[in-house]
């Protein structure tokens, strides 16, 4: 009785894990499938694929978007209000972002719709949190990290949407050869090199970083796992593979949340893709752009549940290795 007992726990364990890996793979195929439907136009096709790759799963903010764009192309009104809205009430989407994106649709959808009602769907992203707490916690050393990126900037009086506008302005300029505007956004984007300023940001980011790694262990031995925190270990892909206080816990950390179905396999994928490009030449998975080994990438994609890339898109990874889309 009790080896029976013991052997429909396995299998209810397996089941749940089975089940936890074929939803993240499900998003990861979805969502790709549905972008390259968009991208050729198909978009009965894209929104089909949207759906499902955002149905047991929280998509990232450009998945809602390019849904809404997929709706709004089909006439189909009621879907680009709900796309929208679960980009707000599922991510962290700013208003000013979903204003820009407006422009591809009619301005009265963001109008009548959105502008009134943002607050209100926010409100139920926080509410439908079950870690709030610990969602909090990460924001703030989210802060503290993007604000030890930005003395330079705060010290030249450049603000974060400054030289958001100035990008969008110095490409327009660049399409137009207005080089007088070409110079004006160029100096935002990039001042003058001051040796003194760039090495006191550096010397705060490093600080920052590693001070925000202790607390964020903290957090994680408590709560687990959380999404938002992925930049903070990001900004600490320079030492991935080496052995320090940071990947001494996270690696095996992570390992451990990816077999209780918390995180995706795929993980690892773009920090194991950044290494791989620094040490060889070229991405291991394809997920970081970079140029890729026909012969084994997918094969490794299979490994972690990502789908395959296409003929074309390895062709294009390894003609242009510094562009597009991770995936």
């Amino acid at each position: 009785m009790k080896s029976i007992i013991i052997t429909i726990s396995f299998v209810l364990i397996s089941l749940v894990q089975t089940s936890t890996e074929n939803k993240f793979s499900a998003y990861q195929q979805y969502s790709v499938e549905a972008y390259r439907h968009k991208q050729n136009e198909k978009y009965y096709l894209a929104l089909d694929a949207y759906e499902k790759a955002l149905k047991n799963v929280e998509g990232k903010s450009a998945d809602y978007l390019d849904a809404a764009l997929c709706a709004y192309q089909l006439k189909k009104s009621s879907l680009v209000k709900h796309y929208l809205s679960e980009a707000i009430r599922q991510t962290t989407i700013k208003e000013s972002e979903i204003y820009k994106y407006s422009e591809v649709f009619e301005k009265s959808i963001y109008k009548e719709y959105i502008a009134s009602n943002f607050q209100s769907f926010r409100k139920k992203f926080y509410e439908e949190r079950d870690d709030l707490y610990a969602y909090l916690q990460v924001e703030k050393l989210t802060y503290l990290d993007q604000f030890s990126r930005r003395i330079v900037d705060y010290h030249n009086g450049v603000t974060p949407e400054m030289k958001g506008e100035a990008f969008d302005q110095y490409f327009e300029a660049k399409q137009k050869d207005d080089t007088a505007a070409m110079r004006k956004y160029k100096a935002i984007l990039f001042p003058p090199k001051d040796e003194v300023l760039d090495d006191l940001q550096l010397k705060v980011m490093n600080t920052t970083d590693s001070l925000n790694a202790v607390k964020l262990i903290e957090i994680c031995k408590d709560y687990g796992w959380q999404d938002n925190a992925w930049i903070l270990l990001w900004h600490h892909r320079g030492t991935y593979g080496k052995q320090n206080f940071v990947w001494d816990f996270f690696v095996p950390f992570i390992t451990q949340e990816i077999k209780a179905g918390n995180v995706s396999p795929s993980f690892w994928a773009v920090f194991e893709d950044f290494k791989s490009i620094r040490e060889n030449g070229y991405s291991k998975y394809g997920f970081h752009p970079g140029k890729v080994l026909e012969s084994e990438v997918n094969e490794a994609r299979r490994s972690i549940g990502l789908p395959e890339l296409l003929t074309s898109e390895i062709e294009e990874r390894n003609k242009n290795p510094f562009a597009g889309r991770m995936y």
